[in-house]
């Protein structure tokens, strides 16, 4: 990464047995939204569950921004993101998408 503010992109799915409303979904949700009061190095963060609900959607999406790779390094390991994976891991997969403004090709 160089300078370039990195845009980060997680698309839970949640398990074929579990729902939006388990406990267990509602508290990786309160996890997941808790993130930029507890990580100072995100820059943006947008959060929330799918309102379409189209069979071929996510259940719950992440979109935020880091300033720095640095940021982002930090942000991989600090332990408020560490217990919001454990507590997806439990309950869905995910597929994630990490892209620097203006590039159309790994570099």
């Amino acid at each position: 990464m160089s300078g370039s503010q990195l845009t980060h992109v997680v698309a839970f799915t949640l398990n074929p047995d579990v729902s939006r409303d388990d406990p267990r979904a509602q508290v990786a949700a309160a996890i997941t939204a808790g993130h930029p009061a507890t990580i100072p190095e995100i820059a943006t963060w947008a959060c929330g569950w799918d309102t379409s609900r189209r069979p071929d959607s996510a259940d719950f999406l992440v979109v935020s921004t880091f300033d720095t790779a640095g940021d982002y390094d930090i942000f991989q390991v600090h332990p408020d993101h560490q217990r919001g994976k454990n507590a997806w891991k439990q309950i869905a997969t995910w597929t994630v998408a990490d892209i620097l403004p203006g590039v159309s090709e790994r570099p």
